[in-house]
């Protein structure tokens, strides 16, 4: 018998507090590490449940950038459907990280994944 994963919200934000239930990560570097452990299998701790966005977080990298490399963990079969969302107040940073993020989708969908589509429930 395996042993049982942790489910994960992550709530990508460096400034704002965490929704009750979410985990709270304030930067690009822990998101995608955090991200990792969701997909090793020899030392997989946690299943992703759900990511809520913000874009700018105070550094070097942006909430984009962990959805490209998100793009290409799915484009390389290495992370399954997930909950989105996106919190940002940069309207730029929101838009280009909804594209990003429909486009996950749509690979998902082309695989023969059923996506409903997601509601903001923030």
């Amino acid at each position: 018998m395996g042993r049982r994963l942790e489910k994960i919200h992550i709530w990508l934000d460096d400034e704002r507090p965490a929704p009750a239930g979410w985990y709270p990560l304030r930067s690009y570097e822990t998101a995608k590490g955090v991200l990792w452990k969701c997909l090793n299998t020899s030392t997989r701790e946690y299943y992703l449940a759900a990511i809520s966005f913000d874009h700018d977080l105070g550094g070097e990298h942006t909430g984009y950038d962990l959805c490209l490399d998100i793009q290409r963990m799915v484009h390389d079969y290495l992370l399954g459907p997930f909950d989105w969302y996106v919190h940002s107040m940069n309207p730029v940073g929101r838009a280009n990280i909804m594209f990003a993020m429909t486009q996950v989708e749509r690979l998902w969908r082309a695989r023969g994944y059923q996506i409903p589509p997601c509601e903001v429930p923030l």
